[in-house]
């Protein structure tokens, strides 16, 4: 062998072993321990199977359901005003009272007309049955006598077989039988008219009698109602009039709060309110009761940049509910149930992809996992690992790690 071939051959085999040396050191450099990451950056758990909440836990009280507006039944003048903005006050209470004059006036006047009728109603009853008595006479003579023109014409035509008269007499009578048949019935079909007009007459008076006995009714009972009291429990919010103040009809007098059914009103910091939308489930919980409800309305405070917003309940008629009571508030922005989790670490906010090692065996295999929903505790896991796997969750994003690494 020549100086040139030995030369080749040393040269080839060097190049092996530089080529073999740079794999072991790119195997050594890639090819880590936990220890060699740091072990407190992993944490090691499972891929497991349950519900996923994410939620907003806040403060709130207990407050009215519905606000109640009060206003004047009628045209009139504030005799009273017997409570004031704040004022508690249970059902029945007088609130304020209107001058009750003008009523009390045309309540005098209905009943002074009622009256006037109803002398007129018994006046017209006794001339009514008059009217029929002397109908009924009139109807009575009438047949009496067409009952005797037919006595004598029976009488006659058999006078005519004996031939004791003659057919003229017998034609006679029976042509006054057929004009008093007539006036019979011509009196009878007049009487009827005129039974019928009496009959109209006497009810249009007796629905002049019952309209006024309405208007009379309906009079006293705005009497009553010129004394405004608390349809409900509550606390007055608002008043609007005051003594000696003159109010139309239908105009606004007080605002109060009613506490027979109830809502939670809670607040939170402006920077939380993408987690309260309206219809988002709540749980209530005052003292060791829990209630549960539906957010309505959201109101943004900006003075102290908060957002307020309203918890109505389905129990709203709850013993033991009172104004003002303190409530801690869940409001629950999503819930997915049965579905695949992990826990929640430090590193994983609001993200959609999140970096972990599947553990196969003595080596952790760099897996890209797809999330859903993040909740308070744990987070949903949409697909990259099955339930059961067991995985190594980085708290931090760790810059440049292997695909693979060695766990001992």
């Amino acid at each position: 062998m020549g100086y040139r071939t030995r030369l080749i051959v040393l040269a080839t085999g060097l190049a092996i072993v530089l080529v073999f040396a740079g794999i072991q050191f790119y195997l050594s450099k890639n090819q880590k321990t936990v220890k060699d990451i740091e072990t407190p950056s992993l944490i090691r758990e499972k891929v497991g199977r349950g519900e996923v909440l994410l939620s907003l836990k806040t403060s709130g009280v207990v407050d009215s359901d519905n606000d109640i507006l009060l206003r004047s039944p009628e045209r009139s003048i504030v005799k009273q005003v017997y409570v004031d903005p704040g004022s508690t006050v249970m059902k029945g209470d007088l609130l304020v009272e209107l001058e009750e004059k003008a009523v009390l006036s045309e309540i005098d006047r209905i009943n002074s007309q009622l009256e006037l009728k109803q002398n007129a109603l018994e006046k017209y009853l006794l001339n009514e049955e008059n009217t029929r008595l002397s109908l009924t006479q009139s109807e009575e003579v009438k047949k009496n006598r067409l009952a005797t023109l037919k006595t004598s014409l029976m009488q006659q035509e058999q006078a005519l077989k004996d031939g004791g008269i003659d057919k003229a007499r017998v034609e006679r009578t029976r042509n006054e039988i057929d004009l008093a048949e007539t006036d019979l019935q011509n009196l009878i079909d007049k009487n009827a008219i005129r039974l019928k007009q009496m009959d109209t007459d006497k009810r249009g008076l007796l629905l002049q009698i019952s309209s006024q006995k309405d208007d009379l009714a309906a009079k006293k009972r705005l009497l009553q109602n010129l004394k405004i009291t608390a349809p409900v429990p509550g606390v007055v919010q608002e008043i609007s009039v005051q003594k000696g103040e003159r109010v139309e009809s239908e105009q606004f007098l007080l605002r109060m709060s009613d506490f027979s059914t109830f809502k939670i009103t809670g607040w939170a910091n402006i920077s939380q309110n993408g987690l309260i939308a309206t219809g988002n489930p709540a749980t209530v919980k005052i003292g060791d009761k829990t209630l549960h409800g539906t957010v309505g309305e959201i109101t943004q405070m900006y003075d102290d940049q908060m957002v307020r917003f309203d918890v109505h309940l389905k129990e709203k008629h709850q013993p033991g509910l009172e104004a003002n009571t303190s409530a801690a508030v869940e409001v629950i922005s999503a819930r997915r149930e049965n579905v695949l989790r992990i826990k929640k670490q430090a590193g994983i906010e609001n993200t959609t992809h999140q970096t972990v090692y599947l553990i196969k065996g003595k080596e952790g295999i760099k897996t890209d996992l797809i999330l859903g929903t993040i909740g308070n505790e744990w987070c949903e896991v949409v697909s990259g690992v099955n339930e059961g796997d067991e995985i190594m969750v980085p708290e931090n994003d760790l810059p440049n790690s292997p695909q693979v690494i060695q766990i001992k």
